[in-house]
């Protein structure tokens, strides 16, 4: 599966700055902590 315009290097660096994407048990906490909301949720 791929995403158009995401290439090796920025999938590296989205990787790098999340990590194991699977600590986040709901998709609004990634989001949260990536910065994409206004609020950060609990």
């Amino acid at each position: 599966m791929s995403i158009p315009s995401i290439n090796f290097y920025t999938a590296a660096g989205i990787y790098s700055i999340i990590g194991y994407i699977n600590r986040f048990d709901r998709k609004n906490k990634l989001a949260s902590y990536a910065g994409l909301v206004s609020s950060e949720l609990k």
